[in-house]
């Protein structure tokens, strides 16, 4: 694919190409303990790409990033990429969503949040914004959709865009999709979903990463984000392309206030990872490791000590926070163009 599937326009130009072993060394190294997860994680993205290698292209007319093939992770990627999930509790894109909510009237009103995890958002909105009888919630893991149900959500393990949610449609209220898109493909099929399911005038409120944050990664030897995790790399003209093919009208957008703090632990974090990616590395062998408590402090020292040679980039991402902003972009659309 060369065309855009934001905008579709044509005019994109190639930004690198990556192979099935990279990208599968980028979740689980070779040289650890799972091998075995490794070569088989190798074998499925082969499968999925239908060959070696991906392309990741811009598109020159609305800044979108994507995957060519654009395929997305399913579940059989994911179980074997991240067999344990753990949810963060509080995100930026939380508090802002919850911030606007305040400012509506949500009485006897649904919503729909999609790959929920275990309900970390929606827990915060029960029962000052929502009732709890009142929210669906989507899940592709087992153990997510049985802590969701214990909760007392209604919990489906089924694709937004599936047979399954056809019922729903024209039901909901409020939408969310916090840090989900990026991994999904099929945008016309989404966006025709997310437009389906919702009232006229409903909100839909999206978070994904922040472009500038992963350009900064990747001009500067840290972390790339790689394929089939991530396969599109988001702007708020994207959003404003694709949505108002489908009736959906881009409201308000921001990205996360600038936090030297986070900015400078993910950059760490981040840069060990891909010191780990490099066969015969110190931070490739402290990764290999064995024993969880053993590997995590090691990993701990690797990640200290070589913070120095991290100096000059972060110094030049803090120089450049006013253009970078933080980890996330906040996006909020409405069903009915405006």
């Amino acid at each position: 694919m060369t065309h855009c599937p934001a905008c579709l326009s044509t005019d994109t130009e190639s930004l690198f190409v990556v192979s099935a072993e990279e990208a599968a060394q980028l979740q689980v190294i070779r040289e650890g303990p799972h091998r075995e997860r490794h070569d088989a994680l190798v074998s499925l993205i082969r499968k999925k790409w239908q060959g070696d290698q991906c392309e990741m292209r811009t598109c020159r007319s609305c800044g979108f990033g994507f995957a060519s093939p654009f395929v997305a992770g399913d579940a059989e990627f994911y179980n074997l990429a991240y067999p344990t999930v753990r949810y963060r509790e509080a995100k930026w894109e939380f508090d802002k969503t919850l911030n606007v909510l305040r400012t509506l009237d949500t009485r006897d009103t649904t919503a729909l949040d999609i790959a929920a995890g275990h309900g970390a958002f929606l827990d915060l909105c029960i029962p000052e914004i929502f009732s709890t009888e009142s929210v669906t919630a989507t899940e592709f893991s087992d153990e997510s959709v049985r802590v969701l149900r214990d909760k007392g959500y209604t919990a489906l393990r089924a694709d937004v865009r599936s047979p399954e949610l056809r019922a729903e449609q024209r039901r909901f209220d409020f939408i969310f999709l916090f840090q989900v898109i990026e991994h999904m493909d099929d945008l016309d099929g989404l966006f025709m979903s997310l437009a389906e399911l919702s009232k006229p005038g409903a909100s839909i409120f999206i978070a994904v990463p922040n472009v500038r944050w992963i350009s900064y990664r990747e001009a500067t030897g840290s972390l790339w984000d790689l394929p089939p995790t991530h396969i599109g790399r988001w702007t708020p003209e994207a959003f404003r392309a694709v949505a108002s093919r489908h009736g959906l009208s881009l409201k308000a957008y921001e990205i996360e206030p600038f936090s030297a703090k986070a900015f400078i632990r993910q950059d760490l974090i981040f840069s060990h990872f891909a010191r780990a990616m490099k066969r015969g590395s110190f931070a490739n062998r402290a990764r290999s490791l064995k024993s969880k408590t053993f590997r995590l402090l090691v990993e701990t020292i690797e990640t200290v000590t070589l913070a120095s040679i991290r100096l000059g980039p972060l110094a030049s991402g803090i120089r450049q926070r006013d253009w970078m902003g933080g980890a996330a972009l906040w996006v909020r659309m409405e069903n009915g163009a405006g």
